[in-house]
């Protein structure tokens, strides 16, 4: 069993570093044609002109979201046990510490166009919070 709330944090805190690193290569494909005021008014209408690259990042931000959204709260819930004094299984400290790089590589092979690898990624990442649920239970 696991005792310590640091490896969780961490991976909280990186979780949300790669969620906002997610919005540059958004803004390069957004802006890359040089920027207008007029962008301003309605940032969402440029999506139709952003190259196939853009597009996919875009999708990847949508995607790192929802992920976020599924994540977060395994962190939260496995450091509100530690910090209450009720050990995590070993297997959710792992997965916490590991989930940060899978998305990040998911991001890299989304905007890339690498499909299976994409799908791979992703499928790692949503393992990696489901087994720090896992690794909550305790029975």
């Amino acid at each position: 069993m696991y005792e310590s709330i640091y490896p969780f944090i961490l991976s909280l805190i990186l979780s949300v570093f790669l969620l906002l690193i997610t919005i540059i290569p958004v803004a390069l494909a957004r802006y890359s044609k040089g920027f207008k005021y007029s962008y301003l008014k309605l940032p969402r209408k440029l999506y139709k002109k952003y190259p196939s690259w853009g597009k996919r990042a875009y999708w990847a931000h949508i995607n790192s979201l929802e992920s976020f959204a599924i994540h977060s709260p395994a962190l939260i819930m496995a450091s509100v046990l530690l910090s209450n004094g009720l050990p995590v299984k070993d297997i959710a400290m792992r997965s916490a510490l590991i989930y940060p790089l899978f998305r990040c590589f998911y991001v890299g092979m989304f905007i890339f166009n690498k499909p299976i690898l994409r799908s791979f990624f992703w499928g790692a990442g949503l393992g990696s919070s489901l087994l720090i649920y896992y690794g909550c239970i305790n029975l």
